[in-house]
């Protein structure tokens, strides 16, 4: 229907212009005819053209302004034709003289006379006046030559002036011209009396000019193009030359960029050499500015239509380029300066054609810059004042609903998404607009609706991007809720919904698009999460981040990686897989996981890579981690971790500068925390070789309230020890025994605290000199050594203890297993220094130094 009615505009559109050009036409021939004399008495501003179509084009012009001209034509000897437009009938010479002027200043009129008839009856002659000077016509001219009472006069462009007695005329009547009425005529024009003779003078309209024109307001402009072309190659026609402009306009409105541009640059030429008030150059003004528009040339438009209205204010093209103005701001993502062009085009033509437009034009840029319940407000004033929305512009109904999509609001995407598919169901849209009714569902939960939806889009758009999108998002709705019962058989592509990652993969195979190619493996290592098959994913999402670093998936994929790396370390650490958790980690994007990581996860790691022996890397990974984490309170438990680290490589000083703090119940810092500083100071202590301040360390430890049974045997252990190489063996022998009776069996206490515990209470007993209660400690000690493990310094203590008590016998064969492959050299010859040695003191004495 919008079709028909165009083309019926259109028609009607050409008869206007037909029946018009064909009016002004028979005026210009009636004005020519005997039969109109009588209207020609008075005074007349008068202007000459040599060539037709300047007469025609400045009788248009006037008659556009309200002047009721017309156009004589007259043969002038020597000269040839010239075309007199009588611009209008004045009341007065004053009148007409300000009319001239004002005329000439507009630019309409280049020079002018004043022309004045006077009825036949009356006896003053007819009179002309050249710029406001009155030259009286001889009568006696008038008589012999038998003129009428209307005189004709032409405006020729020579300086030269031409007095009454000289006037060129017809053979037949050059003899008859008086010499005795001579009239001196200003000189500022040359001024021709001639005879009327109507059918001599008037011609008819010049075939080529004609012609064209007959084309141009038939439509067929290629035709037109041509014959004012061959026009202008003879002479300078301004309004052949408008014409051009005009065919390369119309023929660029079928998208051809090639006459769009030529007529940009036919314009330029007219408005370069027409220049002035002119109506048509308004005309020219806008139609460069919309030739930009054609070419998505949207700056140079603005600047055109802001050009428009500063020169022409008054034009009848105000309204549109005002609107188009805004337009190409919102082409151009300058929405603040479009509404307040179509703010001012609804002020100022409240009843305009455009102002349905421009109202829902103000809502479009406020969606655009996001200010949302702006956009409500014009849309919602809009639609209150224009409800039917079958009325409503296609383009309109696409922003409506696309704007109430980006905002959520799904009730109205349906509302106005149907009505766009109900009343262009053949538009190039409809796919994206059903994809949207499709994901509109899928966001208000109604699933059964939007895989409805979806499997349409797929059934009725094969191929399309939509038809694609459709069917990822169906594969999403299965990873997202595969327990959706609908009748498979009747909905097409319902299998996308069914196998969610074989359709990312299939889909995979066939793409080139990467930005989909990213979204596919997004969505299978999320189906996969979902699936609980970690390990895949975490590949999956590697791939992701690897192959796409800078991809539209990036953070999210990461994130991803992380939680899939997490589910893996949480059961890896869970089982003391180090090896495993490491693994993780050295496969992972290190930046990634402490980008992503929470601190649980990322202290797993530190902790399994420091227990793999990892130190240095478990060091500078637990760094990292403090600043992140810098001001949590967890953070303590990192610098314990990294002062171990310190103190397993020998670095004393750096663990007690980590552990300053820690160790004094400083507030934030967590009482088990606080044990293992202690602890961990008294194990530097020792190994500075200050026993005292160790023992002191450890002792608060054993004062505490906090930790485990098995922990605190072992620092009593330690304690028991520092109190023994400082030679408190008494004080020793009490926590040693202490010890053992917390142990008990291997269930409670480590192995070695056991038999550590006992060796050092036999040392104890035999510095002391209790040599056989020594024994059996050391012999126990051994017994609790794990399978294949013997502390050779323990069978030479027991062979010491049997030799201090005279058992040489059973020292010897304590010795005996220290020699031979069992003990190696070493052994031998630790043995035979020792029985040189007691050889020696038993003969000699002990020494004493010093």
């Amino acid at each position: 229907m919008t079709f028909f009615r165009s083309e019926m505009l259109h028609v009607k559109f050409l008869i206007l212009l037909i029946l018009t050009a064909l009016f002004i036409f028979l005026l210009g021939s009636r004005s020519s005819g005997g039969e109109a004399e009588d209207e020609y008495h008075g005074v007349y501003v008068v202007s000459s053209c040599k060539n037709f179509d300047d007469a025609t084009a400045l009788v248009n012009t006037l008659r556009a302004q309200g002047y009721d001209s017309f156009c004589k034509t007259v043969d002038i000897p020597k000269k040839g034709k010239w075309h007199r437009v009588f611009v209008r009938r004045y009341n007065g010479r004053e009148e007409a003289l300000l009319a001239g002027k004002e005329l000439r200043e507009k630019g309409v009129l280049k020079s002018f006379i004043i022309f004045k008839t006077e009825p036949e009856d009356n006896s003053a002659s007819a009179k002309m006046e050249v710029e406001g000077k009155i030259s009286p016509v001889p009568a006696s001219a008038k008589k012999k030559l038998d003129l009428p009472n209307t005189k004709e006069v032409a405006l020729l462009p020579d300086k030269e002036i031409i007095p009454a007695d000289k006037k060129v005329l017809p053979p037949s009547v050059k003899e008859a011209a008086p010499s005795a009425n001579k009239e001196v005529i200003p000189q500022s024009t040359k001024v021709i009396a001639l005879p009327d003779k109507e059918d001599q003078d008037v011609k008819t309209v010049e075939k080529p000019y004609n012609s064209a024109m007959s084309d141009f307001t038939s439509g067929r402009y290629e035709e037109a193009l041509s014959k004012f072309k061959e026009i202008i190659k003879t002479e300078k026609n301004e309004t052949a030359m408008r014409r051009i402009a005009d065919c390369h306009w119309f023929l660029g409105e079928n998208g051809d960029k090639r006459y769009i541009s030529e007529a940009i640059d036919q314009y330029r030429d007219i408005i370069r050499n027409y220049p002035g008030p002119k109506k048509e150059n308004a005309r020219a003004i806008y139609r460069i500015a919309e030739s930009y528009s054609r070419l998505n040339f949207h700056y140079e438009a603005l600047i055109e239509f802001k050009n428009l209205c500063s020169k022409y204010p008054e034009s009848e093209y105000i309204p549109e380029s005002l609107y188009m103005a805004g337009k190409m701001y919102y082409k151009t993502k300058k929405f603040s300066e479009a509404i307040k062009k179509f703010k001012e085009y609804i002020k100022k033509f409240p009843d305009g054609k455009r102002v349905r437009d421009a109202y829902f034009s103000v809502g479009n840029c406020y969606s655009q810059m996001r200010q949302f319940n702006d956009a409500d407000v014009w849309y919602g004033n809009a639609l209150e004042r224009w409800p039917v929305l079958e009325d409503i512009p296609e383009d309109t109904l696409l922003k409506l609903g696309s704007h109430y999509f980006q905002t959520g609001k799904y009730d109205s995407v349906l509302e106005f998404f149907f009505v766009y598919l109900n009343l262009f169901p053949d538009g190039k849209h409809c796919s994206d607009t059903l994809y949207k009714i499709a994901r509109s569902f899928e966001a208000m939960g109604q699933l059964r609706s939007a895989l409805k939806a979806l499997s349409l889009v797929v059934e009725r758009y094969p191929g399309s991007v939509e038809a694609r999108n459709s069917a990822l998002i169906m594969a999403n709705i299965g990873v997202k809720d595969p327990k959706i019962k609908l009748p498979l058989y009747i909905l097409p592509g319902m299998d996308y919904y069914v196998a969610p990652i074989e359709t990312y993969e299939k889909m995979a195979g066939k793409l080139s698009d990467l930005d989909m190619e990213q979204e596919l493996m997004f969505r299978k290592g999320d189906a996969l999460i979902k699936g609980r098959k970690y390990r895949e994913a975490f590949d999956n999402y590697s791939l992701l981040v690897d192959r796409f670093p800078y991809g539209t998936y990036k953070k999210a994929g990461e994130k991803k990686l992380v939680l899939s790396a997490n589910r893996l370390i949480d059961d890896f650490y869970s089982k003391k897989d180090y090896i495993a958790v490491s693994d993780v980690y050295f496969n992972s994007d290190k930046e990634v996981l402490l980008k992503n990581g929470d601190f649980d996860l990322l202290f797993k790691i530190g902790s399994s890579l420091k227990k793999m022996g990892l130190l240095d890397n478990a060091a500078g990974f637990f760094g990292e981690i403090i600043g992140i984490f810098g001001k949590d309170k967890r953070v303590s438990g990192l610098l314990l971790e990294m002062a171990e680290i310190d103190y397993s490589n020998g670095r004393y000083e750096d663990a007690k500068n980590r552990l300053k703090g820690l160790h004094e119940k400083q507030l934030g810092v967590d009482k088990s925390t606080t044990i293992a500083a202690m602890k961990l100071m008294g194990d530097i202590s020792c190994k500075e070789g200050f026993l005292k301040e160790a023992a002191g360390f450890y002792l608060k430890v054993l004062s505490s309230e906090a930790g485990v049974e098995n922990q605190m045997s072992d620092v009593r252990k330690k304690y028991a020890d520092s109190l023994r190489e400082m030679g408190l063996y008494s004080s020793a022998l009490i926590n040693y025994k202490r010890v053992l009776k917390k142990c008990g069996n291997l269930q409670k206490c480590s192995a070695p605290v056991i038999m550590d515990s006992y060796e050092s209470l036999g040392d104890c007993l035999y510095n002391k000199g209790k040599y056989q209660q020594a024994i059996p400690m050391y012999e126990r000690s051994l017994k609790s050594a794990s399978e294949g493990e013997q502390n050779m310094w323990t069978l030479f203590n027991i062979g010491r203890g049997y030799a201090n008590l005279g058992n040489k016998s059973m020292a010897d064969k304590s010795f005996s297993l220290l020699e031979g492959d069992a003990g190696g050299e070493f052994w031998s010859r630790v043995v035979d220094y020792y029985a040189a040695d007691k050889k020696w003191t038993d003969k000699y004495g002990a020494y004493i130094g010093d």
